[in-house]
Formats: structure tokens, C-alpha cells, sequence
């Protein structure tokens, strides 16, 4: 399960199957994604950023995306543990990118960490390194263990990713961008003036196929826009 948050005018395709087989929505300014699947493949993406100062200052003209590495994993050839390797060393900002295959699924970061295979189990990633116990990740990770051990229902998965609640300020991270705005990130659903929840998204991947919905949510919060869903064999 996983948000996406960005600027509310930054254009965007919402999920639909790329002429690649690639699933997923597109940021129509750059041209990568958050998260997608490619069924033929057996391969699912997604990234986030990391959150640092350098995050408030505007792209430089030509500056790589991070959607980039969740597209180029999904259309490449190289295995995941081979790419989050190598993508450790490209110019881009922050990030945290999750790539799984056949082999195994996999998380990597420019800002810290080794590589790291992931175990079965529930795991969580936000805006730092992953698993770090941000208040929202703890309640995500905490609201899925328990979704989990009654059977995964849909649209008790949604719910998890609505959770508009914000952090108590003694528990919220130091990032650098002042309290203000750690306030405002520190829902798991976050709804700020030009910037928020775009999108969320389930995907279950269970006895040899892969479900994904994707919930469009427009800018007045807890409204959604627009659903599409895909089904198929993986």
C-alpha cells in the first residue's frame, strides 16, 4: 500500500498500462512514476523521496527524476538487487526505492544504508531510511500488521492510507524544514494548501496474480476523484 504525495498542479496521468505493459500513473512533467508494476515481468517498483532542506529548492533545468528509477527498473533488464546497487551512484535527490522480482525485493537509498534484502514481514518507508519509526509509518506499519492478521480486505487497506490524524509534536522528526511543515507532513494523508495526497494505492499480489487499484484524490481532502483497477496474471 503506498501514498503519493505531490503538488496538486503538477501534471499527472493517473494508473493505465503503458504501451511497455508497464502499470502504473505517470508524472507528466518528467516522465517517470511512483510505483508501477510490469505483470509479464514479475516486477513491482516504487519510490520516495527523501525528506532535507535541499527538497524546498526548485529542480535545476535538466535535473534527473527519481520516477526515473522505478521506470527504468520496471522496463530494464538488470535484477533487483543489481539495480538497487547501481542506483546508489546516479545525481538524483534523496530517495528511497523498493524493487522486487522474481529473486527478491529489495531497498536501497542515496542517503544512507546498504542495500538491503528485504525479509518477509511488514515493512514501512516515508520520506527517511526505511523502517525509521516516523509516527506515520508506525501507524501504517501497525493499522497493515493488523489487516493482515484478519485477512486483507480492500477497503480496510484504503483506511489505512486516509488517516489524516497529525503526530503529536514530541513525537514528530527533525528534518530541517521547521515544525510548521513537519506538522503538516506528519499524517499519513497529507492535505496542505497546493500540496498533498495525489494518489493511493493497493496492491496485492497473491497466488501467481497481481491486483492494483489506484484511488485519485483531488485537492479538497478525503474527496476522491477517480479509481481505476487492473487485474492480471503476474
Amino acid at each position: 500500500v503506498a501514498n503519493r504525495d505531490e503538488a496538486y498542479l503538477r501534471a499527472t496521468s493517473t494508473l493505465h498500462r503503458w504501451p511497455s505493459g508497464v502499470l502504473a500513473g505517470r508524472d507528466l512533467v518528467a516522465g517517470g512514476t511512483w510505483m508501477g508494476v510490469h505483470p509479464e515481468r514479475g516486477r513491482v517498483a516504487m519510490v520516495t523521496n527523501v525528506r532535507e532542506p535541499r527538497e524546498l529548492a526548485p529542480k535545476r533545468e535538466g535535473e534527473a527524476s527519481r520516477g526515473d528509477l522505478v521506470r527504468d527498473f520496471l522496463e530494464g533488464d538488470a535484477d533487483a538487487a543489481s539495480f538497487v546497487a547501481e542506483v546508489r551512484a546516479r545525481d538524483v535527490r534523496g530517495f528511497n526505492l523498493i524493487a522486487i522480482d522474481a529473486q527478491g525485493a529489495w531497498w536501497s537509498s542515496n542517503r544512507g544504508g546498504e542495500p538491503t534484502r528485504l525479509v518477509a514481514g511488514v515493512h514501512g518507508v516515508s520520506n527517511a531510511l526505511l523502517d525509521t519509526p516516523w509516527p506515520k509509518v508506525v501507524r501504517a506499519k501497525g493499522g497493515l500488521t493488523e489487516a493482515l492478521a484478519q485477512g486483507v480486505d480492500e477497503e480496510t487497506l484504503f483506511a489505512i492510507l486516509a488517516d489524516d490524524r497529525p503526530a503529536a509534536d514530541a513525537t514528530l522528526p527533525d528534518t530541517g524544514v521547521g515544525l510548521e511543515l513537519e506538522r503538516a507532513l506528519s499524517p499519513v494523508r497529507i492535505a496542505m494548501s497546493g500540496y498533498g495526497t495525489r494518489a493511493s494505492t493497493v496492491l496485492v499480489v497473491r497466488d501467481g496474480k497481481v491486483r492494483v487499484v489506484e484511488r485519485s484524490i483531488a485537492p479538497t481532502p478525503g474527496e476522491v476523484r477517480l479509481e481505476a483497477r487492473f487485474a492480471t496474471a503476474l
